[in-house]
């Protein structure tokens, strides 16, 4: 979702004001329908979605069922670069996380714009390897961060009626098909519900799962079959315990092993976005395997570090209301 310290979000004043109602409704049903069809033009004739929320015998208030008009965030797996479609299909139009590159995409800047998407600034992953190196701009690329997380946060929980529902593909990257990796913190800081859902997509040739393959083979392995299938589950709200909304790390664990659990995979908390950038690197021969474990040893002390300075800047929070207390 967020690239660790080096990512920000960004929105114009085009994008601050709401669409009237009326336009959310047309848009849900056009969303739904070009959709289909593009997905059916991609080969997907049989699509499924499988909502578990119908038979639920929870509180309905509590727990309403599914609906592309609820402002609830979804959150799942994400595997492929037409995620968003598979999804949009029944869950209409959503408010997604996109990379700034994509406002230069014609159609797909329009899109942006009309469905009020949240825009993540990426910089290279060279330029941040240096930034480590040379620690410079450190203090620039936390406040980057702690404002991207604030954005986000704030749009989850301060638009209760917001057209367009936030979708967050909170691994934040497309994954292998076979684990779940590291669920990312942004989406739970707010200690709000949230709707989990996943997607498989079936297929007895082709693996539609993009982690490593070269773009241009991995869309001529899609386009060349002779049909593929796509299901979707979504399941009932999840509500956050106590310690899962002072704790939004354990929140977004929690939720990931469900998800992980749902598509019976391994889930891996101690895997995330870094690693994939890693295998890139080596597949494309700019490290060698002994750099690659250094790298991975650096990134786990730094995460160490971080968990270390968390637990105890709660501790010394914690102790100052005790002592306001007494």
């Amino acid at each position: 979702m967020l690239r660790n310290a080096s990512s920000s979000l960004a929105t114009t004043s085009d994008w601050s004001n709401p669409a009237p109602n009326w336009r959310r409704r047309t848009s849900q049903v056009f969303m739904k329908f070009i959709s289909r069809i593009m997905m059916f033009c991609a080969g997907f004739y049989w699509v499924k979605l499988v909502d578990h929320t119908k038979n639920s015998n929870k509180d309905p208030i509590k727990y309403p069922k599914f609906s592309i008009t609820e402002p609830y965030p979804l959150v799942g797996n994400h595997l492929t670069l037409i995620d968003i479609i598979s999804v949009g299909q029944f869950a209409g139009p959503v408010s997604f996380l996109a990379k700034d590159a994509l406002t230069k995409v014609p159609v797909v800047s329009f899109l942006l714009k009309a469905f009020r998407s949240i825009i993540v600034e990426r910089r290279d992953r060279d330029e941040k390897v240096d930034q480590d190196k040379n620690n410079k701009d450190k203090n620039e690329s936390d406040s980057q961060q702690q404002n991207s997380l604030g954005q986000l946060t704030d749009r989850i929980t301060n638009e209760p009626n917001t057209l367009y529902r936030p979708l967050v593909f909170a691994e934040g990257t497309t994954g292998n098909g076979k684990q779940i990796t590291r669920f990312r913190k942004g989406a739970f800081i707010s200690g709000k519900p949230v709707r989990l859902f996943t997607i498989r997509y079936i297929s007895p040739h082709c693996s539609c799962s993009w982690e490593s393959v070269e773009l241009f083979y991995y869309l001529y392995d899609m386009v060349t079959q002779f049909y593929m299938n796509f299901e979707m589950h979504v399941y009932d709200l999840y509500y956050p315990n106590e310690d899962e909304i002072e704790d939004p790390d354990l929140y977004a664990k929690n939720c990931g092993q469900f998800v992980a659990d749902e598509l019976k995979m391994p889930y891996r908390h101690d895997v995330d976005i870094a690693y994939k950038f890693i295998l890139l690197d080596i597949l494309k021969g700019k490290i060698t395997w002994d750099e690659a474990l250094e790298q991975v040893k650096q990134d786990e002390e730094k995460r160490e570090n971080v968990q270390m300075k968390e637990y105890s800047d709660n501790y010394e929070h914690e102790k100052q209301i005790k002592k306001k207390d007494d």
